[in-house]
């Protein structure tokens, strides 16, 4: 959990100009730069909850301590947990057109074009399976930077 301090810090990172106010497109960012990270549906339900285009040190403040809001650990083990819940051998793989589907077709669905750019770059055994900690350690990976 980050320190007012550190929100503070954050927020003075973003506040440019120094006039107390950030852009709403920034919201997000700063809160994944707290250590947090949102689903694309809570940046938006945070968003919304803030009138007009600019938020302040205390609507930061309000969006970072949401309680629904997780850290990419939380996020890593979520997922994890997911993968085993399905891994009916319990080897630690799911085939790749398993993964495949599962993208293109449960709760925030990607397009093809996305799937193909996650699966760039993964090891795919000569069985056609994918670890998927690996997966799970790539897609969380790619947001680290901003923690």
């Amino acid at each position: 959990m980050a320190t007012a301090d550190q929100i503070e810090d954050v927020f003075d990172v973003y506040d440019k100009d120094h006039d107390g106010k950030v852009s709403k497109e920034f919201l997000a960012e700063s809160i994944q730069a707290l250590g947090k990270a949102p689903t694309a549906e809570q940046q938006k339900a945070l968003a919304a909850e803030i009138p007009g285009d600019f938020f302040d040190l205390s609507q930061l403040k309000n969006a970072y301590r949401k309680n629904a809001l997780k850290t990419a650990k939380e996020l890593e083990n979520d997922m994890t947990n997911c993968f085993r819940a399905l891994d009916r051998d319990g080897n630690g793989q799911i085939h790749e057109a398993e993964l495949r589907q599962m993208l293109l077709t449960l709760g925030d669905y990607l397009q093809p074009s996305e799937v193909e750019i996650l699966m760039q770059g993964l090891v795919i055994n000569r069985d056609g399976y994918i670890d998927y900690d690996q997966f799970v350690s790539r897609l969380i990976g790619e947001g680290k930077g901003r923690e």
